[in-house]
């Protein structure tokens, strides 16, 4: 990935060629993206080499609309070729978990909602907060896409899932990832199949106090 990285540099540098500003962006988009590729990798393979069990995780403030900006980002290309729209309702909390893991959760679910959307419809895809109590919030995202079946959540956990009503193949063992890393940040994920269609999916996490609104 560092590889990588330093040739897309040299790239929107211009040392292989002059290159427009379209190209340019583009570019830098793809290096952000692969340097928040490396901190995840770099991320999970420390966790993975000082055996890091769940008592000693140490889980930090986050701020959910920084992390849905970098996302959004990151999938750009993505959603300009399938013509999506990601709506944010409001303001996103502020929770308690690491940016990698958060990143990581939000790009599989918004990029899962773009995909799975038939190729004849453009994917709409809807996100807002509410606060539940003290200690949690819960983050809703919606879709216009197929549904999904109604044991989902079981086929997620056992990162089974197959292939989708739109016939494009599933990503159980991404949903189980997720399913997984919600859980290590001390959250919970559903997913639903409202009647009028679409997938809902319901994130709870952790919230952290806001000490913006203590000043």
């Amino acid at each position: 990935l560092l590889t990588v990285s330093s040739y897309l540099e040299l790239i929107a540098d211009g040392a292989f060629g002059d290159v427009s500003e379209d190209v340019r962006a583009a570019v830098r988009r793809a290096v952000a993206v692969s340097e928040r590729a490396q901190t995840v990798v770099d991320s999970t393979l420390r966790r993975e080499a000082i055996g890091e069990p769940q008592a000693e995780y140490t889980a930090l403030r986050v701020d959910l609309n920084r992390t849905l900006s970098d996302v959004l980002s990151a999938l750009n290309c993505t959603m300009r070729d399938r013509e999506a729209t990601v709506a944010i309702e409001g303001r996103l909390p502020l929770v308690l978990g690491d940016d990698p893991s958060l990143f990581r959760i939000f790009e599989n679910l918004v990029q899962n909602a773009i995909k799975f959307c038939p190729a004849d419809v453009h994917p709409q895809v809807g996100i807002r907060s509410r606060r539940l109590d003290a200690e949690s919030v819960e983050i809703t995202i919606t879709d216009n896409g197929p549904g999904m079946p109604s044991d989902a959540d079981i086929l997620i956990y056992r990162g089974a899932r197959g292939a989708n009503a739109a016939g494009t193949p599933g990503h159980g063992i991404g949903l189980a990832t997720v399913a997984r890393l919600v859980t290590r940040l001390g959250g919970s994920v559903r997913f639903e199949a409202p009647a009028e269609g679409g997938t809902t999916v319901r994130l709870t996490l952790r919230a952290a106090e806001d000490r913006r609104r203590n000043r």
